[in-house]
C-alpha cells in the first residue's frame, strides 16, 4: 500500500462547514430515535412517527431511523480525530480528549444517578438500584464490562468505543505520520481477531467486547475519509482500507445473532458513509448558518443529557397531553439542560485547559532565550 509523495507545503486547512452539518444531523437523529423508541415501546399513538416509519420501511431501514444518528456520530469521531492528530503529540492528544469529554460525562452520570435514585429515570436497567457501585462503575465505565451492568447513563456505552479508538490513535500518531494507512490497517487486523474470538458471548464482558469490535470499524471508516480528504492517503488506498473495515462490520453481523441488529444496520452505515462524504464539502448558507453551528457545538452535551432529562418529561407529560406534546416538551427541556451542561461544564473546562496550555507554552518560549 502506498501513499502520495511528500507534497509541497499545503495551504492552511479551511474550516469544514459540512462537519457542523454532520454533527447537527447526528445529534438530532439520536434524540429523535430515543424519544420515538420510548413512545413506540409504550404503544403511544404518534402520526408523525408512523409516517416516518412507513417511509423508512420502504427503504428497508430500521424503524425510528435507528442507527442513523449513531453511525453518523461514529463516523464523525473517526473523521475529526484524524485531523487533530496531524499536529498533536500522543500525550497532548489524550489529555485534550480527556478534558474535552470527561467533565461533562461525569456531570451527566451524576445527574442520571440522582434521577435513578428518586425513581424518575430507569437508567440502563429498570431493575437497577442507585448505589455506590452504580455510580462509581458508571463514572469509570467499568460497569459496561461487568456481569451486573448497573449503568445509569445508557448512551455511555459508545464512549467505551471512542476511548478505545483514542488510545489506539494516540499509539499510532508517530508511526502513522509517514504511513497514515498503518493505523487503520493494524486496527483492522486486531478487530478481525477480536470478532473471531467472540462469536459466542456467554458473559456480559464478552458481549460488550463483541459490541466494541463490531462498531469500531465505523470509526476507522471515518478516519479513512479524513485521511483521503486531507491528502495524506490516496483515494484508492482510502477506499480499499475503508471497504475492508466495512466488510468487518458486515462480518460482525453475519457471525453473531444480535450484534449489530441485522441487514438494515449495514445499509444504514453504508448510506451514512456516502452522505458523510457528500456533506463534508457543504459550504452553502445552511451549512454556514448560526443555528447549525450552535447545535453542532452542543452535540456532545445533547447526546449525554437528552435521555436522563427527556424520559422523565415523556413519562410525566404523555398521560396528560398526549405523546406529541410530550415529545415537544422533552425536546425543549433537553435543549435547555444541554445548553446548561455546555455553558457551565463542557465549554468552561475546555477553555480553562486551553488557556493553561497557552500560558505554559508562553512561559517556555519566554524562558528559552534565558536558558540558551
Amino acid at each position: 500500500m502506498s501513499t502520495p509523495p511528500p507534497p509541497s507545503p499545503a495551504p492552511k486547512r479551511q474550516y469544514l462547514y459540512g462537519l457542523d452539518v454532520l454533527r447537527a444531523v447526528a445529534a438530532l437523529f439520536i434524540v429523535y430515535r430515543h424519544f420515538m423508541d420510548w413512545t413506540a415501546t409504550r404503544d403511544l399513538a404518534l402520526d408523525f412517527r408512523d409516517a416516518v416509519n412507513d417511509t423508512v420501511a420502504s427503504l428497508r431501514l430500521l424503524p425510528n431511523l435507528g442507527m442513523v444518528g449513531l453511525s453518523s456520530l461514529f463516523l464523525i469521531s473517526g473523521l475529526v480525530i484524524s485531523y487533530v492528530t496531524e499536529k498533536e503529540t500522543p500525550g497532548q492528544f489524550l489529555v485534550r480528549r480527556a478534558f474535552r469529554l470527561l467533565p461533562a460525562f461525569w456531570v451527566a452520570v451524576v445527574i442520571s444517578w440522582l434521577l435513578v435514585l428518586i425513581e424518575v429515570f430507569p437508567g440502563g436497567n429498570p431493575a437497577m438500584t442507585a448505589d455506590a457501585n452504580a455510580l462509581i462503575g458508571s463514572l469509570t465505565l467499568a460497569n459496561h464490562f461487568l456481569t451486573e451492568q448497573n449503568v445509569v447513563l445508557p448512551v455511555a456505552w459508545t464512549l467505551t468505543l471512542q476511548f478505545a479508538f483514542y488510545l489506539f490513535t494516540a499509539a499510532m500518531i508517530r508511526p502513522g505520520r509517514d504511513r497514515p494507512w498503518l493505523g487503520p490497517l493494524i486496527a483492522g487486523l486486531i478487530i478481525g481477531i477480536a470478532l473471531a474470538l467472540t462469536m459466542e458471548t456467554p458473559t456480559a464482558t464478552l458481549n460488550h467486547l463483541r459490541t466494541m469490535a463490531t462498531f469500531l470499524p465505523v470509526l476507522f471508516i471515518g478516519q479513512c475519509i479524513s485521511l483521503v480528504r486531507s491528502g495524506r492517503l490516496r483515494p484508492s488506498a482510502g477506499i480499499a482500507v475503508g471497504a475492508g473495515h466495512y466488510l468487518l462490520f458486515i462480518w460482525g453481523g453475519l457471525n453473531h445473532e444480535t450484534i449489530p441488529y441485522g441487514d438494515p444496520v449495514e445499509r444504514t452505515v453504508l448510506l451514512m458513509t456516502l452522505l458523510t462524504v457528500l456533506l463534508l464539502g457543504a459550504n452553502g448558507g445552511l451549512a454556514r448558518s448560526r443555528a447549525v453551528r450552535e447545535v453542532a457545538k452542543r452535540t456532545y452535551s445533547i447526546f449525554l443529557i437528552h435521555m436522563p432529562v427527556g424520559f422523565p418529561i415523556l413519562e410525566f407529560v404523555s398521560p396528560h397531553a398526549g405523546a406529541g406534546m410530550a415529545v415537544v416538551a422533552a425536546i425543549l427541556v433537553s435543549g435547555v439542560c444541554a445548553e446548561l451542561l455546555y455553558r457551565l461544564v463542557e465549554l468552561p473546562v475546555h477553555d480553562w485547559y486551553r488557556r493553561r496550555e497557552r500560558d505554559r507554552h508562553a512561559r517556555r518560549r519566554d524562558a528559552a532565550p534565558a536558558g540558551s
